[in-house]
């Protein structure tokens, strides 16, 4: 979920202050994993008691006429937690797997660390990305995707 906000350009203080309330209001240590979350474009949003909050603005009510269309889930298995989540192409996000953390799909290998060492796309040909691709058993359109994904959350 946090993915998402980045990509979607939540700002960061709009995120803290979300967590903050969603903690206090879902009960949970984990509310960005909780089925009542959703987002449109900048915003993020919780089903508290049946109603709407922009959970950002420390739970402004919605309208839900208004917002209900443009709404965009995450999925979520049988106990109500995250699930497999591909938030790019050739990424996903496990909370299974390395804490939740953005990985190439279907590995566990997260694209910040390809990032950390490689760099940038343009280096993926380069000896160190070689090398990468040999050690981690990545094709160079793998690595292209998670370096793609991550430059997305810098932008």
């Amino acid at each position: 979920m946090i993915s998402e906000l980045r990509i979607r350009k939540v700002r960061p203080n709009h995120i803290c202050v979300g967590a903050r309330h969603l903690v206090q209001e879902l009960g949970t240590d984990y509310p960005f994993a909780h089925k009542e979350l959703a987002t449109v474009r900048r915003s993020f949003f919780a089903n508290i008691v049946g109603l709407s909050e922009d959970a950002g603005e420390s739970g402004q009510l919605a309208f839900e006429d208004i917002i209900d269309p443009f709404l965009k889930s995450v999925s979520f298995d049988q106990s109500d937690m995250a699930k497999i989540w591909k938030p790019y192409t050739g990424v996903w996000i496990n909370p299974a797997f390395q804490a939740g953390a953005p990985c190439v799909d279907g590995t566990r290998i997260p694209t910040a660390q390809l990032a950390g060492l490689i760099g940038s796309e343009k280096d993926i040909d380069s000896v160190v990305g070689i090398e990468v691709s040999e050690d981690y058993g990545l094709t160079a359109d793998q690595i292209r995707a998670a370096l793609s994904f991550e430059a997305s959350l810098v932008a």
